[in-house]
Parts: structure tokens; C-alpha cells; sequence
């Protein structure tokens, strides 16, 4: 019976924490999320480059007038953007114009990785051109 109720605390504490997630990582390794004027700084002449997710990977342009497009095996899209509060905001046309922001990490002159800032996993990496 002893054993049984470590094997409950034990899942219990997996379920509530979980495992690190890509953000905790990226800040161990002394990585620190890019700033409200960083991103403005590095989207204000524009972005052109490739990504990569989970699903899928293919080009993505950030223009300087805040618009932007995408192409992957099997399709493509266009949206606008915004930055606030130091959190990029996309809203693409294939996914209803739903805004859905993330936090961008810059791990090398041209790698960006982008984090859900409310759970820290991984949305994606972009690399430029």
C-alpha cells in the first residue's frame, strides 16, 4: 500500500510540473527574450527567412509596413503584425485572423526561436536569410 501511494505522489508531481519547458532551457543557457525595441529594431526593415515547426517549415516575410506571408509544402498566407508589450502579435488569414503572440529568443545572428510566453514551449524557430 506504501508503494502505491508513492507511485500516486510521484505521477502527481510529473502531471503538475511537467517537464522544463523550451523557454526555461533557452534561459538557462543565458538567453534573455528580446525587448519591445529589439524586435521593432529587427522587423523595421523587414524579415525574410525560413521556418520550422512541429508540423511543418517553409518561408515567412515580415514586412516593414507590418504585413506579412508564409509558404509550406501544401500552402500559403498572408496576416499583419504587430509588437506589444514585447510579445509579437501575428493574425494569419489560415487561422481565422486569430491573434496568437509569442516571445522571440535570439540565439545566434540569425537563428530566433518563438515561445508561447504563457506556457514557454516551443512555437517555432526562424532563421534568416
Amino acid at each position: 500500500m506504501k508503494n502505491g501511494f508513492v507511485v500516486i505522489a510521484v505521477c502527481l508531481v510529473v502531471f503538475l510540473f511537467g517537464c522544463a519547458s523550451h523557454e526555461a532551457g533557452l534561459q538557462e543557457n543565458g538567453l534573455k527574450p528580446m525587448t519591445q525595441a529589439e524586435l521593432e529594431s529587427l522587423l523595421s526593415n523587414g524579415f525574410e527567412g525560413t521556418f520550422e515547426t512541429s508540423k511543418s517549415s517553409g518561408t515567412i516575410q515580415y514586412n516593414p509596413d507590418k504585413t506579412a506571408s508564409s509558404t509550406w509544402s501544401g500552402g500559403s498566407g498572408s496576416g499583419t503584425y504587430e509588437i506589444k508589450n514585447g510579445l509579437h502579435c501575428v493574425r494569419w488569414d489560415f487561422r481565422n485572423n486569430v491573434e496568437r503572440c509569442g516571445r522571440w529568443y535570439k540565439v545566434n545572428e540569425k537563428e530566433y526561436h518563438v515561445v508561447d510566453p504563457d506556457s514557454g514551449t516551443l512555437f517555432g524557430k526562424m532563421y534568416l536569410k
